[in-house]
């Protein structure tokens, strides 16, 4: 299970291979503070519809998140009290969107913010990897499954690269997209950079490189802002 590629949602939509493997150690990523045991559901929900906002689509870190993820986004919330409590849902919300109009965009963001998946590596062994395979087969491959954790931490990076923002959201999630939506934003992006001087843009480097632009401080610094913004607002 470990070595497995992550297929971020800033690198699935673009269908572009991503070196970023998943880390060993259950103190990868620990230095973040875990903000959303405080919060109420609410309270969740409000702060990943700010980080959304202001950071996925704000910063332009996916280029073409709003078209693929509808607007609103659906948000729902699992207690992990159980393994499968979240599993439950992830089924629950790939029929969902299964049933939906394809010409319309919907995603749903699935929030996890429980104690027992603060850890990363219990996130993905006890979470993540069995939402992605389940989806897998409830769909037929038409709905996939990515990875967002406040401690996440990939590849070769150091646990403070500014680079590892681009999976760290305020709370534990999975993020379901369908396929068809995928492959139609993957056509949209090649189409408008097919004449680019250099290729086709890679959405990893072109993130990594921004982020680590800005330094890990300020990379921080916006994702602690997803709750002042929202606690400030609410």
């Amino acid at each position: 299970m470990r070595g497995r590629v992550q297929p971020s949602w800033l690198l699935t939509i673009a269908s572009l291979p991503s070196p970023l493997v998943q880390r060993s150690g259950a103190s990868m990523g620990a230095s973040e503070p875990a903000l959303w045991l405080e919060l109420a559901d609410t309270e969740l929900e409000i702060v990943t519809r700010v980080w959304i906002d202001t950071v996925v689509v704000g910063l332009n870190l996916c280029p073409f998140a709003q078209k693929v993820r509808g607007d609103p986004s659906r948000v729902v919330i699992a207690r992990t009290e159980s393994d499968c409590a979240p599993l439950d849902m992830v089924r629950g919300e790939v029929e969902r969107l299964a049933r939906l109009d394809p010409d319309e965009p919907a995603t749903t963001f699935i929030l996890l913010p429980d104690e027992a998946i603060a850890d990363f590596d219990e996130y993905m062994e006890r979470i993540a990897r069995p939402a992605e395979e389940l989806a897998d087969q409830a769909s037929g491959g038409s709905v996939q499954v990515v990875f967002f954790h406040p401690r996440a931490s990939w590849g070769d990076a150091a646990e403070s690269d500014a680079a590892q923002y681009t999976t760290r959201s305020p709370v534990p999630m999975l993020h379901l997209l369908r396929s068809r939506d995928i492959e139609r934003a993957e056509d949209a992006w090649v189409a408008q950079h097919e004449h680019a001087r250099g290729g086709i843009p890679d959405i990893q480097a072109v993130n990594a490189a921004y982020l680590r632009g800005i330094g890990t401080a300020r990379a921080r610094a916006l994702w602690e802002e997803s709750f002042a913004k929202a606690l400030g607002d609410h």
